[in-house]
């Protein structure tokens, strides 16, 4: 669907809850309503959205809501398929709430993560009571209640300004990836060259010096301190190599931040969403 900006978005998850979902949206007003779930939801879960999207349709018939499967249980792409979602919203113009604290706890620190990101708001709902016996999980028509009642306070989580990790270091990690995992410098300074992050790197037909300084300076020296590369083999020979650190920090903001610093010939797919009410 088409993103119009200046609206009020609310990304969350469910879980075993229905009022610690509906009722901050009700408090904070919403334009849209964005439910994560896995990719193959089903069984008591699929219920709890289902009410979930019963109860807010009663208080908002036309409140467009939309669900975004993800891999909940798999946080590098939990945190990439988030970041993606707020990125997108964000950058539309519109103010991105997140309900950290329904769901797994995976989705809540993906969550969080994402929020910090890209500028969005976390919050976490503090229910006012919980409910400990059986007959209290439905109400008189079979509907699930959720293991919570009411919800006494919403906390605005802190949001501190963190360095995430720069775009140009994710794409050189991304080009380094693309070279088989490893390559000579020369390979990646030429690789990086070719993506537009380095110029005029060539003198004579040959990288110059200059270059590779310029190389070490702002792609090699960073990328070995942070331990997201290493060499192999002797100083003139060396192999430069993915470490699995540096995979992992691939895996996760590669896809967020990658297509920013690269123009590559397919665009990075984005997370679909299911078509809203």
């Amino acid at each position: 669907m088409a993103i119009v900006g200046f609206q009020k978005i609310h990304i969350t998850s469910v879980g075993f809850e229905v009022d610690r979902v509906v009722l901050p949206v009700e408090k904070l007003g919403a334009d849209r309503v964005i439910v994560v779930t896995n990719v193959q939801e089903k069984g008591v879960y699929r219920k709890m959205i289902d009410e979930v999207r019963r109860r807010l349709k009663a208080r908002s018939p036309r409140l467009p809501i939309e669900e975004a499967p993800l891999p909940i249980f798999d946080m590098p792409a939990l945190i990439a398929g988030l970041g993606r979602i707020v990125r997108r919203e964000t950058h539309a113009g519109n103010t991105v709430f997140i309900n950290i604290s329904v769901g797994t706890r995976l989705f809540g620190t993906a969550a969080y993560v994402a929020a910090l990101m890209y500028g969005a708001i976390p919050f976490y709902a503090e229910v006012e009571a919980y409910r400990t016996r059986p007959e209290q999980f439905l109400d008189r028509k079979g509907r699930p209640l959720g293991i919570s009642k009411g919800v006494k306070n919403l906390h605005v989580l802190p949001r501190p300004d963190i360095e995430f990790p720069s775009p140009d270091l994710v794409a050189a990690l991304s080009l380094l990836e693309d070279l088989g995992g490893g390559a000579k410098e020369g390979e990646l300074i030429a690789a990086l060259e070719k993506a537009g992050l380095m110029h005029g790197v060539w003198q004579d037909g040959k990288i110059s010096k200059s270059a590779r300084a310029a190389f070490m300076r702002h792609f090699g020296d960073p990328l070995k301190q942070r331990n997201w590369i290493e060499g192999r083999g002797s100083r003139r020979s060396a192999t430069l190599c993915l470490t699995s650190k540096g995979s992992e920090v691939l895996q996760v903001f590669g896809p967020l931040l990658v297509e920013d610093a690269i123009q590559k010939p397919e665009p990075l797919a984005e997370v679909e969403l299911e078509p809203a009410d």
